[in-house]
């Protein structure tokens, strides 16, 4: 219709899309156009322009031995920040089978929020 039209600037834009709900109230919309037809492509970390999903998990190696199940890739083991003010955070990358890249975290109970500005 004309609003896809417009918002994303290409006449005829269709696409499916599903809004997930997050536990704090906020939302993540995943869009997968119908038309016109995509390219893949392959965004490097280090390029600009280039994004990434992080999602802060609690337990980074089960998301890791399950998402690994299903043919995920990662790029490593989770590495563990072991010294400085991020101390006992966890984190591991990986890319979904459309080749966006994923970022798990998982963070100490304490310490975090309030170096990162996050209201309780």
């Amino acid at each position: 219709g004309a609003l896809p039209d417009h918002i994303f600037a290409r006449p005829g834009a269709r696409f499916d899309s599903a809004l997930l709900r997050t536990s704090g109230g906020d939302y993540l919309e995943l869009l997968e156009f119908k038309y016109p037809p995509g390219k893949q492509l392959r965004s490097e970390p280090w390029n600009s322009a280039t994004s990434h999903l992080g999602f802060r998990v609690a337990d980074i190696d089960d998301c890791v031995r399950r998402l690994s199940s299903i043919g995920i890739g990662f790029n490593s083991e989770p590495q563990e920040v072991t010294e400085g003010p991020m101390q006992g955070m966890k984190f591991v990358y990986a890319r979904d089978p459309d080749g966006v890249i994923l970022e798990l975290v998982e963070r100490p109970s304490s310490g975090f929020d309030g170096m990162l500005g996050i209201q309780k």
